[in-house]
């Protein structure tokens, strides 16, 4: 579900450079998932949390999930 979120906050507040990896996935010899993409981001951001990386981000964070959803856009 995380993954989801992710993908929907990507897609709303980083239009532009969603459809430019939307219109990158869909490539005729280059594609790729785009949605599995993004799941498997929300995967790695989880373990680099886990694993205290990016402590720096959520350092003055007001709204933690609002932090990692921005994490998409960076």
């Amino acid at each position: 579900m995380l993954g989801l979120l992710n993908l929907v906050h990507f897609a709303e507040e980083y239009e532009e450079k969603a459809r430019k990896a939307l219109e990158n996935a869909t490539h005729p010899i280059h594609w790729y998932s785009f949605a599995i993409v993004g799941i498997n981001l929300t995967g790695h951001l989880l373990t680099l949390l886990k694993k205290y990386k990016l402590n720096s981000f959520f350092y003055n964070s007001t709204d933690p999930l609002d932090t990692f959803n921005s994490l998409y856009g960076k």
